[in-house]
């Protein structure tokens, strides 16, 4: 198994989202590294979460960290501070704009840090790293590693075409039972 702390790889993570967004002004698309018992590790971009289960159940992933932008509430990383309610970070009147990196490891649990995008005039900056254990752990970047134990599609009852297959179909019906996804803003309304 990869040996880095979560800790450690979270940070490393957010530094290298951090130069990729000074020198692109975006993270265009969500970016997972995932991580095999023995340490190998594979990159994938932009895929939908029931394409990232099957293949991290048959990849057998242990760890996974991934880097994006998002609208987060702060009150999620706070523990003094009133939980928003569920999916409402888009629109809530607390929401910050920020590089978001979450990881799993399946000993370690879970870890979560933002940066903070700071629009007002000029190229875009970053606020200081917030890292910490997730309040709510809900949306596509939680609870991704394989559950042993726990009826799942797998290379073992499908093979690797069928459950590739089936979790793109997955992922289709799931894309419209939630409708287009509206355009992605960069600054707040």
């Amino acid at each position: 198994m990869h040996n880095e702390p979560l800790a450690r790889l979270v940070k490393k993570t957010v530094g290298t989202a951090s130069r990729l967004f000074k020198k692109d002004g975006a993270i265009y698309v969500p970016i997972w590294i995932a991580f095999k018992p023995d340490g190998q590790c594979f990159l994938v971009k932009d895929a939908p979460v029931p394409l990232l289960r099957a293949l991290f159940e048959l990849e057998d992933v242990v760890r996974y960290v991934v880097a994006t932008e998002a609208w987060m509430v702060d009150a999620c990383l706070e523990p003094d501070k009133p939980l928003p309610p569920p999916g409402t970070a888009r629109s809530h009147p607390d929401r910050v704009e920020c590089i978001y990196v979450s990881a799993e490891d399946a000993h370690e649990g879970c870890l979560v840090a933002m940066r903070e995008i700071i629009r007002s005039g000029g190229p875009a900056k970053l606020g200081p790293l917030t890292m910490g254990k997730p309040r709510v752990r809900s949306g596509s970047a939680f609870d991704l590693l394989p559950r042993k134990g726990t009826v799942q599609v797998t290379g073992g009852n499908l093979g690797t075409e069928a459950a590739v297959n089936a979790a793109m179909n997955e992922a289709k019906t799931e894309r419209r039972a939630a409708g287009p996804l509206p355009p992605k803003g960069r600054t707040k309304p």
